[in-house]
């Protein structure tokens, strides 16, 4: 702007006009010669942050690698949108869902939205589950996709949107399996007999959380762990100043929570809250010195049951670093 404005000044109003034609016509071209990928990968290199039992996160290994990511830049209008089909179907045959990361989105016209819907018709035609993530609520460019493409519903960020393609391959049946577990089914007891699960359970509280209630603060003390019998649970960061928090995790029925924390004596580092109505069973750092006390040899197997849990999550953690470093 200010070289038109100059050079109109300078050389005249026709002058100007040109320079300002020239120059929109060397942006338009810089836009339409820019990648429109800011990065390709497959969910093994990124998976969710959700945590699911061993048995289900072993079959998600091989499953992850049928959901792959598109993060997107740049706007979207009518010739980025036909670029976003054509790398669309680049899709080997065995993708089954794909993620398009839109937070690097600036803006989204009515000619964008519609080929975003095209990229979705085009990839349920071959078998592909399309989940869009990344714009922010009551941003320009929801506003445009709501307005422009209401049938596409889209996550808040990626990690969620990789979360529900892991559960769409799972399929209704796993899923219902993970909805409720016993809690001689979950990692905590794992190895132990049934009298010996009974000790445990003895000094196990059991608490009910409604959607949205809080299981702990940051900075909390910790004296306490947590097992997920039934709902999820959510660690969070602080809310900032738009009120959107980041997920470091979420854990599913049958997992333990909170036991870091407690093993090290330091306080929370982050927030835990109920995704849905939710059963967890508290086992404080007392009631398991008594029990060591009363059984030690159950409570030997429960340090050992948190160690494996607290390997087996930076087994994935690992697994995932190198993934994304292929």
């Amino acid at each position: 702007m200010a070289l038109v404005f100059g050079t109109t000044l300078w050389q005249g109003m026709a002058a100007g006009v040109g320079l300002g034609v020239l120059l929109s016509l060397v942006t338009f071209a810089v836009r339409m010669n820019r990648s429109l990928l800011h990065d390709r990968f497959v969910a093994s290199a990124r998976p969710s942050r959700r945590l699911y039992p061993a048995p289900v996160e072993a079959r998600l290994r091989l499953l992850r690698e049928a959901i792959v990511v598109f993060e997107v830049e740049g706007p979207l209008f009518f010739g980025s949108g036909d670029r976003l089909m054509d790398e669309a179907d680049t899709l080997q045959p065995q993708c089954r869902c794909l993620v398009l990361d839109l937070r690097r989105v600036a803006a989204i016209d009515e000619s964008g939205a519609v080929a975003l819907q095209s990229t979705a018709a085009r990839a349920a035609r071959r078998g592909i589950r399309v989940e869009l993530a990344g714009l922010a609520p009551g941003s320009a460019p929801a506003l445009a996709l709501d307005s422009f493409a209401p049938a596409l519903p889209h996550w808040p960020d990626a990690d969620r949107a990789i979360e529900s393609a892991e559960l769409h391959l799972l399929g209704d049946t796993n899923v219902r399996a993970m909805a409720e577990v016993p809690l001689a089914a979950t990692s905590l007891v794992l190895g132990l007999d049934t009298a010996q699960v009974a000790a445990v359970a003895a000094h196990l509280q059991p608490r009910e959380l409604q959607p949205g209630e809080v299981l702990f603060a940051e900075g909390e003390s910790a004296d306490r762990l947590y097992v997920v019998t039934k709902g999820s649970v959510s660690v969070l960061s602080t809310p900032d100043k738009s009120g959107r928090t980041q997920r470091y995790l979420s854990v599913s029925p049958g997992m333990v929570l909170g036991e870091t924390a407690m093993l090290d004596g330091g306080g929370r580092t982050a927030g835990a809250v109920a995704d849905a109505p939710t059963v967890v069973h508290v086992l404080t750092l007392q009631a398991l010195n008594d029990l060591g006390r009363s059984h030690p040899e159950v409570t030997v197997q429960l340090y050992r049951n948190l160690a494996l849990h607290l390997s087996q999550r930076l087994r994935g953690a690992s697994a995932a670093w190198r993934a994304s470093a292929r």
